[in-house]
C-alpha cells in the first residue's frame, strides 16, 4: 500500500508543479521557477534527491535524462504490479 501523508518543502512543491506535465525540463528551467534565483545546482540536486525519496512512497519518481548534452528531469508514475508488497 502506498503512503500519501508526505510533507513537501516549498522548493519541492515548486519542482513538482513544474514537472507535473510529465515533460522533460532542463535544470536551468527548474532553477528559474524556484523562489531564490541564486539557488545553486548542488542545492537543486539535493532537493531532487529528497523529493525522489518522498515520491517513491507515492509510487512516483523523477527520471534524469540526457538530451542534446543537457540534463533534464521528468516526473513519472510507476506501474503497479499484483506482486507489489509480496516477499
Amino acid at each position: 500500500m502506498l503512503t500519501m501523508d508526505v510533507k513537501f518543502t516549498p522548493i519541492e512543491l515548486n519542482i513538482m508543479y513544474l514537472l507535473s506535465d510529465g515533460l522533460p525540463h532542463e535544470i536551468d528551467e527548474i532553477l528559474s521557477v524556484l523562489e531564490d534565483p541564486q539557488t545553486l545546482r548542488s542545492a537543486l540536486r539535493m532537493a531532487v534527491s529528497n523529493l525522489r525519496k518522498k515520491l517513491a512512497l507515492r509510487g512516483e519518481m523523477i527520471l534524469c535524462e540526457f538530451k542534446h548534452r543537457k540534463t533534464h528531469y521528468r516526473l513519472v508514475r510507476k506501474l503497479t504490479s499484483p506482486y507489489d508488497g509480496l516477499k
